[in-house]
């Protein structure tokens, strides 16, 4: 195994580890009547669908470019962990949505709740971004 094949590994280690960090969080507060309520959540990268499928992705991403017979298709999990990306990016967009909807008050009292994309999803991208040329590059040379 040559570095670029080992670098490879070593970059989607990383996306599987993104994927159990913060990818998104979701905030909301209540307030009337003298007393105000503020209450935050993590969401995982696990916690989205688009994050299961960008787990496997990049275990596959792992384990390719270590196997010489298979080493032509290490893009295709590149390939994946991007598109898992962009589809986390439009599940917590979509999330916002609904959340920004549920903005209301009546007589004095007001609830507001939003989902924010956070710092493990961007990593995540710019991993499976890193990856995807990675495995380009393979596909080009793969001894």
């Amino acid at each position: 195994m040559q570095s670029k094949h080992i670098s490879a590994v070593v970059v989607a280690s990383s996306m599987v580890l993104m994927t159990f960090f913060s990818w998104g969080t979701s905030s909301s507060s209540a307030s009337g009547y003298g007393n105000s309520f503020d209450f935050g959540l993590g969401i995982s990268g696990l916690d989205l669908t688009s994050g299961f499928l960008a787990l496997l992705g990049a275990i596959a991403g792992i384990v390719l470019p270590t196997i010489k017979a298979t080493r032509k298709f290490a893009i295709i999990p590149g390939i994946i962990c991007v598109l898992s990306a962009i589809g986390a990016f439009v599940e917590l967009k979509n999330a916002n949505g609904l959340a920004s909807n549920f903005n209301f008050s009546f007589s004095g009292a007001s609830v507001s709740a939003s989902v924010d994309p956070s710092w493990g999803i961007f990593a995540f991208t710019l991993f499976a971004i890193i990856y995807l040329v990675m495995s380009i590059n393979l596909l080009r040379n793969p001894e």
